[in-house]
């Protein structure tokens, strides 16, 4: 797969799309860049028939009807399709001049060729890129280097995973190499998944993989084998984000079984699925927001959301959204979590207490918004203690519920304790978002010296003065000294 990174140009012997019951078509040149995009150039035949309407400068939500696929006939290819291109207003008058020139981000092949798999199987590999190259696998790639067949070297520098079930019908084996690119080669058995459920396990295993590791896992490409076809899928990749402290299951170790778990519960795209994404999603979108009381906000209606959503119970204006989460929370600790001992529901009773106080603080707290800084105002250092207490059990509690609804049963609560019991190397990441408040906690003395680091490079003027801080913190961590840097000269 590594022919995705090459750019390519492809003969396009055939085109056509319909739009609106009319039917275009003409021959091209389609060109691939990994960082770009698919890019089109078409010359079409010219049609007698003209569209009903054509709006310019429209202002509004797109409608589906301006989404078009375009099929193609390649050389070297049995076709091709770009699924839902938008058209957009300037568009047709290149498409009534007989002229089209248009990007978008991904594209199908299929191809004929030899029989590779049993028919008994459904199998595939993908292509992903990671934002950090620690993926929390078990397992351990071990590499040899050879010079004139002989051994030269060997080391161990990357993860990787090598599952195989009883009857060889389940495997998914691939490692993440030092360029922050993943790849994975799996199987599994016709008797069991559909075609179309084949094709989701690549981009499955994407999203089991994003929220273990709480960033998100870009899928690139993905190659599925049908028979005498190979289907191939190139999309352009999209940015990285990560969720820092408001990563969903923090550093859950990853087995293998619960990874393949995990994968069939999003390859099965349920309406369950569907909400776990959603949360997914709505951290991400939480964990980049510029200010600190919209970050509040999102993080306390994902749970909202979430038990509407699970319980199909939409908006009502006469709602009360503090009943409603209660009353739905309770019903969910016991449909998802009071499998087990009277203990564990006992424990789980307790812990969604503390999840119900911490939503109806941060809801409260942003519907009736204050910028104090002293007197309980919401940017007061008694505030923003619970603020980020209340994010970090939110943000965990979330990642039981995901746990939850894929079928995990037995889950036993470790959710986070307020600051006070907690080390000081969680809250250092906050303090990287510009956004967070000045507060007492930032006093350099209770600061871990990895974040006075950071400051000293910030305040170095020169590429020299910051080579020689960072020597100077190694030197000292290495040699077990303490790492104070408040007197070094800048």
């Amino acid at each position: 797969m590594s022919d995705y990174f090459q750019e390519t140009r492809y003969v396009l012997e055939l085109i056509y799309f319909h739009h609106r019951g009319i039917r275009y078509q003409g021959r091209g040149i389609m060109t691939w860049n990994p960082e770009e995009g698919f890019h089109l150039e078409a010359f079409l035949e010219r049609t007698q028939i003209m569209p009903r309407v054509i709006r310019i400068g429209r202002i509004g939500v797109i409608p589906r009807s301006d989404y078009s696929s375009f099929r193609m006939r390649i050389q070297g290819y049995d076709w091709a399709i770009a699924p839902h291109v938008h058209l957009a207003d300037f568009d047709w008058f290149d498409i009534q001049r007989g002229h089209l020139s248009k990007n978008f981000k991904q594209v199908i092949f299929c191809k004929s060729r030899s029989p590779y798999y049993s028919n008994s199987v459904w199998a595939g590999s993908a292509l992903y890129v990671t934002k950090s190259s620690d993926l929390k696998f078990t397992d351990r790639v071990h590499h040899f280097t050879h010079i004139s067949n002989q051994q030269f070297a060997e080391n161990w520098r990357s993860s990787g995973i090598w599952y195989n079930s009883d009857g060889q019908e389940y495997s998914l084996r691939g490692y993440l190499t030092d360029q922050n690119r993943l790849q994975l080669h799996w199987q599994i058995p016709r008797s069991q998944w559909s075609k179309s459920q084949g094709w989701r396990w690549a981009s499955a295993i994407q999203d089991a993989l994003s929220i273990w590791q709480g960033e998100t896992i870009c899928l690139v490409q993905r190659e599925m084998y049908r028979g005498v076809q190979k289907i191939t899928e190139v999309r352009q990749q999209e940015p990285l984000y990560s969720l820092s402290f408001l990563s969903p299951l923090d550093d859950r170790k990853l087995d293998r079984d619960s990874l393949i778990k995990l994968i069939e519960f999003f390859a099965l795209n349920s309406n369950n699925a569907n909400v776990c994404q959603n949360i997914f999603w709505q951290l991400i979108e939480a964990s980049y927001q510029k200010g600190w009381q919209a970050r509040e906000l999102l993080v306390s209606t994902i749970l909202e959301a979430a038990l509407r959503t699970i319980y199909n119970y939409p908006l009502h204006q006469n709602d009360n959204s503090n009943g409603l989460v209660q009353s739905l929370l309770a019903k969910f600790r016991n449909d998802f979590f009071s499998i087990g001992s009277d203990e564990l529901k006992k424990q789980w009773k307790k812990e969604c207490n503390r999840v119900l106080e911490s939503f109806k603080r941060l809801r409260h707290r942003n519907a009736h918004p204050d910028w104090l800084e002293d007197s309980g105002g919401s940017f007061s250092g008694d505030r923003l203690d619970k603020s980020f207490n209340d994010l970090i059990l939110l943000s965990r509690f979330y990642g039981y519920m995901m746990l939850g609804l894929a079928g995990f049963e037995g889950l036993v609560p470790h959710l986070p304790q307020p600051f006070s019991n907690q080390t000081i190397g969680a809250l250092t990441q906050v303090e990287e978002d510009e956004s967070f408040p000045s507060h007492p906690f930032t006093d350099r003395k209770n600061i871990d010296p990895t974040l006075q680091l950071a400051e000293s490079l910030r305040l170095a003027k020169t590429y020299h003065q910051r080579t020689m801080i960072d020597r100077k913190f190694y030197l000292e961590k290495a040699s077990n000294l303490p790492t104070t840097l408040d007197n070094f000269d800048h």
